[in-house]
């Protein structure tokens, strides 16, 4: 779960505020930024989905996916 807490109140507080869990060690640096990005508690700063789409290291991954289907 990216976010924590010990009650309701303040899982509600940590949502509301973009707060996740720091325990990231498993996912890559260009992915934790993305995800910065998407939970971002403002809404213009959050990335369209063509820029997502765009970033290299998704570009990659539709790359590689792709060729494994085929």
């Amino acid at each position: 779960a990216a976010f924590f807490a010990s009650n309701i109140y303040q899982l509600k507080k940590n949502i509301f505020e973009g707060r996740i869990k720091k325990n990231t060690n498993i996912y890559s640096t260009n992915l934790k930024q993305l995800l910065s990005n998407l939970i971002s508690i403002y809404p213009r700063q959050r990335p369209s989905i063509n820029s997502i789409l765009n970033t290299n290291f998704i570009l990659i991954i539709i790359i590689y996916i792709s060729i494994i289907l085929n």
